[in-house]
């Protein structure tokens, strides 16, 4: 990824990372649209994806 991400969007995405980790795809990723969300930032729609892919199968690396 060529962007750096929000610090205030890394430690919610942190946050889903540690409370939702093997949960179903489509669950982690709604939990962190509604995250990212509430901390006032925005990803790209395939970040989400990615991101929430990785979180849901135990392979993300805060």
């Amino acid at each position: 990824m060529t962007n750096e991400i929000d610090p205030t969007v890394n430690q919610a995405i942190a946050g889903v990372w540690q409370s939702h980790q093997g949960l179903a795809t489509d669950q982690v990723i709604s939990v962190l649209h509604e995250a990212v969300k509430a901390v006032g930032g925005k990803l790209d729609e395939d970040e989400y994806t990615r991101i929430g892919t990785a979180i849901a199968d135990g392979t993300y690396t805060p």
